[in-house]
């Protein structure tokens, strides 16, 4: 075997020796505080990573495969609470995800599928309290949707689509009573709408076309008697 072969050979094996064993890389900040570490594998990404803010609290830990994220995934505030745990295939959100405020009270969960909303999540205001709740599909919002307020009462509740609010839609006070009830078209306020006192009384009754007042509005008193009508 000549020397150039040998050399070819030597210098192959040596190109496939780099790229299949894993090599540690760290990356800094101008302060010297790790900014990122962890192992590449052909230039990729691999196993498990870390990453730092810029004065030098933990970040986030990470998984990787093949350059891609891969498995948990967990963010962290600079006071060292978790602000997400995530889950990934292949690069892409996937299965369920779990959002915490500063606090550590949770923020929000649900399941995501290909980067996107899927299936039910809910959403939580930072003392605990349920603040919204309701499907996905494909990363849009679909069927019956409740809203609560700070104190736990249901605030609003009806159907949502991707253009927003559809169909019937109630709204209600603090104390439970009914404040309106109406429908939504694409998002916006379409056909009759009745709202109510405090008390559940009729106060007021009219239609919408696409958001707008129109027609006939009739005011009622606390007896439910008509007093005036407004014309739109």
């Amino acid at each position: 075997m000549n020397q150039w072969i040998l050399n070819t050979i030597i210098s192959f094996l040596f190109l496939v020796g780099v790229t299949t064993v894993a090599q540690n890389c760290v990356k800094k900040y101008e302060s010297g505080i790790v900014r990122e570490q962890g192992d590449t594998l052909g230039g990729n990404k691999q196993g498990d990573w870390i990453f730092n803010y810029v004065s030098g609290e933990l970040n986030r830990k990470e998984k990787y495969v093949g350059g891609k994220l891969d498995g948990e995934s967990i963010q962290y505030y600079k006071s060292g609470i978790i602000k997400a745990r995530e889950f990934f295939q292949k690069g892409e959100l996937f299965d369920t995800s779990f959002y915490y405020h500063k606090n550590g009270q949770l923020k929000k969960k649900g399941r995501y599928e290909g980067d996107l909303y899927e299936g039910q999540w809910s959403f939580y205001y930072d003392s605990g309290e349920l603040k919204r709740t309701g499907a996905y599909l494909l990363g849009d919002p679909i069927d019956e949707w409740k809203f609560y307020n700070d104190k736990g009462k249901i605030e609003f509740e009806g159907k949502m689509s991707a253009e927003g609010k559809v169909g019937k839609w109630n709204s209600y006070y603090s104390n439970g009573k009914l404040s309106s009830i109406g429908n939504y078209q694409m998002g916006q306020k379409q056909g009759e709408w009745i709202y109510y006192d405090r008390k559940g009384r009729k106060v007021e009754q009219g239609n919408y076309i696409k958001g707008e007042k129109t027609g006939e509005w009739r005011v009622f008193d606390k007896k439910g008697k008509l007093i005036g009508t407004e014309k739109y």
